[in-house]
This record gives C-alpha cells, sequence and structure tokens, in this order.
C-alpha cells in the first residue's frame, strides 16, 4: 500500500511491478506512455553517444591539423634557415671584401645536409647554382667544383648571381632543386644573391682616331710617375689593359682619367693660343670642374667656351691626332689643338668608346631625359640614338656617339635631340605619346616640322625581311595617335624586363641591334642599327638607365611548388 505522502506514479514497487509483469494493480490507460518514455530515453542516450563520438572525432581532427600545419610551418622555418646559412657561407668566403671564387660552397646533385636541430623536421638541405651575366644582360648557367668554385667566365661576362634552393626536412627532400621522392609534409624555398660586382658602365674605356688605328694616351713628362707632369698623346700602341687609355667622359663635361687612384683632367689650353699649345693634363678635376670639352657633329672632341657665363657653346679649336699626318715617325705624338676641318676625318674625328661614359648625356637617376633631351643606349653607354646622317629619308636609325656640348640650348644637333609629347597613361601608370625630333630645331618647345620615332610592330624574325624603326613625319598635337608613332615610357617602374624601356603599341622593345651594324663610306667602324623586338630585360632593350641599376643583393625569394624540378634564376 502506498503512503500518503508519495506520489503513486513513482511508487518502486509499482515501477517493479509494470516492469516485471508481475500481478498488481489492474492496469489503467496510462501504461503505453510509460512505455513510450522509455523509448525515447534510449534513443536520447543513442544520439547522445554518437554526439560524444563525432565531437571527440572532430577534436582529434582538429588536434592532427593543428600538429600538421605547426609541421609544415616549422619545415617552412628551417628552409629558410638553409637559404641564410648558405647566403652567409656565400658572403663569407671574400679578403678585403672582395669574393674568393675558389672558396665558394658547390651544390651537387643531392645538395649538402645542415640541420637546425638534428634531423626531422628541423633539418634541411641546399644547393646552389651560380650564373654569369653577358654584356648583353643574359643569365647563363655555370658549373661549380668544390676547391675551384664557379667556372671561370668567358671574355665579357661576369659572375652575377647565385640560385640558393632549400628544402626541409631533408629525409623527404635529399635532392633539393627536385621534387620530393618521400611522402609527408615538406617546404621548399628559393632565393637569389646577386654579388656586388663592378658594373659594366662603369665609365673607363679607350678613345680612338677615325681610322681605329691610334688612340689617345697619358704620358708621364719624366717618364716615370706624375710629378713631372703628364701631357695627352697619341699612340699605335692601344690596349684596354693599359690604365693610362682608359678615359672618362664625365657628365660635368671633361675627360677625366685615373693615375695612381687620382682623377686628372685633360686640360683645354685655348686660353694660352690654341693650336700651337700642346694639352697637359692635371689634376684640378672634380665634381665642380668646369666644363671643358664637347663633341660636334663630325666627331670631333671640341673644346668649350670658357668666356660665356655659363661656359657652354664651343670655341674653334679640336684635339688633332698627330700620328695621321705622320707616315715617316718622325713627327711628335704630343697632341695639340687645332682648327676643326669639318667632315668626318682622320685629323680631328675621334671615336668614344661606349665605356667612356657618355658625358653630360647620362640622364640624373629617375628622369626619362637628360639636360641634352638624348635617349642613351644602356649596353653602349655614350651611343645615342641617331637619325642616320641626319636623313630624315634614312631607312634605319642608328646609335652613334652622343654629340653634346654644356650649351644644351643650341646643342645637341636635332638629329639626336628627341622629345615625348605624352597623350595618355597605361593601366601600368606609365606615359604614354610620341617620340619625336623636331627637324632643324634644337628645342622641344612649338616644333615646326616635328618627326615621330616610327616603328614596324614587327620583330626582326616575324618579317621575310630586316625591319627597321624610322622617323616620319607626324603631328604631336594629336590626342589619338596612329600606333605605330605611339610608345610607352617605363622608366624604374617595369622590374628586371622593362625597367627604362620604351615599348611600340604590340609591346615590343626599343632596341639598339649590336647584332647588326652598318658602316657608314670610307670608315672601318660600324654602329648599331635600331629596331624593335620581343622584351628581354638586355641592356640593349635599356635607354637613359643610370650607370648602375642598383638591385639589392638577396631578391626574389619566394617559396616552389613542390611539384617539379627547380629551374632557372
Amino acid at each position: 500500500m502506498s503512503s500518503p505522502s508519495t506520489p503513486r506514479s513513482y511508487h518502486p514497487l509499482g515501477v517493479c511491478r509494470r516492469l516485471s509483469g508481475l500481478p498488481g494493480r489492474p492496469k489503467r490507460g496510462r501504461a503505453g506512455d510509460e512505455q513510450g518514455s522509455i523509448i525515447l530515453v534510449l534513443l536520447l542516450i543513442m544520439v547522445f553517444s554518437i554526439v560524444a563520438v563525432t565531437a571527440m572525432t572532430g577534436s582529434i581532427s582538429q588536434l592532427n591539423q593543428s600538429t600538421n600545419t605547426s609541421s609544415r610551418n616549422g619545415d617552412l622555418q628551417a628552409a629558410l634557415a638553409g637559404v641564410q646559412v648558405t647566403v652567409g657561407r656565400i658572403r663569407a668566403q671574400n679578403i678585403n671584401g672582395y669574393v674568393v671564387p675558389s672558396q665558394l660552397p658547390c651544390g651537387t646533385s643531392s645538395g649538402w645536409t645542415n640541420a637546425a636541430s638534428g634531423t626531422g623536421s628541423a633539418s634541411f638541405t641546399t644547393s646552389v647554382q651560380y650564373y654569369d651575366e653577358t654584356p648583353l644582360g643574359a643569365f647563363v648557367a655555370v658549373s661549380c667544383t668544390a676547391g675551384s668554385g664557379p667556372t671561370p667566365p668567358s671574355s665579357g661576362n661576369y659572375l652575377a648571381r647565385a640560385v640558393v634552393t632549400s628544402c626541409s626536412p631533408s629525409t623527404t627532400c635529399p635532392n633539393p632543386t627536385a621534387a620530393s621522392t618521400a611522402k609527408g609534409n615538406w617546404r621548399r624555398v628559393v632565393s637569389t644573391y646577386n654579388f656586388n660586382t663592378s658594373n659594366a658602365n662603369i665609365p673607363g674605356g679607350i678613345i680612338y682616331s677615325y681610322s681605329n688605328k691610334e688612340c689617345l694616351i697619358a704620358v708621364y713628362n719624366n717618364g716615370s710617375n706624375a710629378s713631372g707632369g703628364v701631357t695627352l698623346e697619341a699612340t699605335t700602341k692601344c690596349s684596354t689593359s693599359n690604365t693610362l687609355e682608359q678615359f672618362q667622359y664625365t657628365p660635368t663635361w671633361n675627360l677625366d682619367i685615373q693615375i695612381a687612384g687620382i682623377d686628372y683632367c685633360v686640360q683645354d689650353p685655348e686660353d694660352t693660343g690654341g693650336g700651337s699649345s700642346t694639352v697637359p693634363i692635371t689634376q684640378n678635376c672634380g665634381a665642380a670642374a668646369t666644363a671643358q670639352w664637347g663633341v660636334n657633329d663630325n666627331g670631333d672632341i671640341q673644346g668649350v667656351s670658357t668666356g660665356t657665363s655659363p661656359a657652354g657653346a664651343p670655341n674653334s679649336y679640336c684635339l688633332q691626332n698627330p700620328l695621321y699626318s705622320d707616315p715617316t715617325g718622325t713627327q711628335t705624338s704630343k697632341v695639340t689643338l687645332g682648327g676643326c676641318s669639318g667632315g668626318f676625318n682622320n685629323t680631328t674625328t675621334w671615336q668614344i668608346s661606349p665605356s667612356a661614359g657618355a658625358g653630360g648625356s647620362q640622364p640624373p637617376s629617375g628622369q626619362a631625359f637628360g639636360p641634352t633631351s638624348q635617349l642613351v643606349n644602356y649596353q653602349e653607354f655614350g651611343a645615342c640614338l641617331d637619325v642616320t646622317n641626319q636623313n630624315v629619308g634614312s631607312s634605319f636609325l642608328i646609335d652613334y656617339m652622343c654629340k653634346q656640348f654644356p650649351d644644351t640650348n643650341g646643342y645637341p644637333s636635332w638629329n639626336q635631340r628627341f622629345c615625348f609629347q605624352k597623350t595618355s597613361t597605361d593601366a601600368h601608370g606609365n606615359p604614354v605619346g610620341m617620340l619625336f625630333t623636331a627637324l632643324n630645331q634644337t628645342t622641344c618647345t612649338n616644333p615646326a616640322n616635328p618627326y615621330c620615332l616610327h616603328s614596324p610592330l614587327a620583330t626582326p624574325g616575324s618579317l621575310p625581311s630586316q625591319v627597321w624603326v624610322t622617323v616620319t613625319a607626324c603631328d604631336v598635337t594629336e590626342t589619338n595617335p596612329a600606333s605605330n608613332v605611339t610608345w610607352t615610357e617605363w622608366g624604374s617602374n617595369g622590374g628586371s624586363v622593362h625597367d627604362y624601356t620604351w615599348t611600340d603599341a604590340n609591346g615590343y622593345c626599343l632596341e639598339a641591334n649590336t647584332a647588326n651594324k652598318w658602316a657608314p663610306p670610307g670608315n672601318t667602324d660600324k654602329f648599331s642599327t635600331i629596331q624593335v623586338d620581343t622584351c628581354n630585360g638586355s641592356y640593349q632593350q635599356k635607354w637613359n638607365a643610370p650607370p648602375s641599376l642598383g638591385v639589392s643583393q638577396i631578391a626574389n625569394t619566394h617559396e616552389g611548388t613542390g611539384t617539379g624540378a627547380v629551374t632557372g634564376p
């Protein structure tokens, strides 16, 4: 019998009876409901069990993902450490700041193994591929032998960069430049180390006569050193290895030469008698040196007037070649000043090597044009875009020695002075417009007869015959010029390929074709012709670049895809 104070539905005996089927009180209508409650409880227990198992599985999965992520991050850090270690090894191989190639580390097909903390995910393998750079700006892979270093560069080339490849862990990628041979997490990092080298455009080169048989040389008056004075002379024994023949044509319009580490300048003695004077080389050279020498239309090195303010217009004296008119060899080799004879000749016409510099034509860093409004080619530094023979009907243009004087209002002549009329900008924000020269004018303002640079809009290999850039009459007031006279100026915003280039409407780069040169009648010297070609980052496609492009030593660090071999810089 139930206690009056206990609810009947929760009586223990009653529950037992219902579950066991023992006789008891008569069944009532709520018995089915109680059986349904039991089923619901069982279902809830089952659901809770499934949820618990699922939650536990998810937690385990998240823990595994976290572990994998941590492992991959560790692999990436280890790969980066491999780059740092290898770059450190490269930098350590120097004497007084100069690289010792024979001591540079060499990679093999399997690389070498370095462990940050032993083995496992903290280990890495690294390898190095060295590259030479050619005079055209192309990179060539070179082999490397332990104890000997990279293969010595070919003539004209120099050791330019090392591409470091690092992979972690070492157990999964024993060859860091190839795809992993094992399963599991692994990371690869590729980085380029650029060597600091003497840029090919650091001035210093020979100044030849028109016949190429003689060149200028600095000669000690006492025969042994500069203490007794130095004089400008001519010699027939021209050599690129003789430092006394390596002149620089500087942005201050001076002919400079280094003697025992000191800058000396070729002096213009026009104030002391002109034609009868020998030409001294003295030590008063510097950043504020007075302009002294220009180059006229005939390639004469002509003195600059000092009586004007500022000094600019040329005087009437030019450097004379004393050896050409002396077949017997009895005449002195001392260079004197004489009258500028006019026309190309073997007495007053000289050829300044591109390596001697661009003089005042060199634009300040970051500017599209310099004070002379010329386009200086980077490969042939010191040579400028030139309308051949001052003939607008010429079938091709050339890259000719930059003609210039400090009097930039009157010089250079129109056929080397180029102007830019901007009409729009491209998607990268670069100026787009017309490059033109003003016929018979030495100013870009209000041109009466402008001739625009005309592109064939085709590369040499795309047509059955050679195609060149020319000039054509145009209207620079047009706001929507024809595509063949439309050019884009990239300045220093184009990366390694487009830095300091001019591209036509088809995206081809303006180029001095150093492999296809033109020789004027009666002269053995040859000048590069001008064309457009597929942009490739070569120096002959760069115009008005500073003497040194100035790249960072460590560049282009990126993670490899991990799916194949690593090739190229």
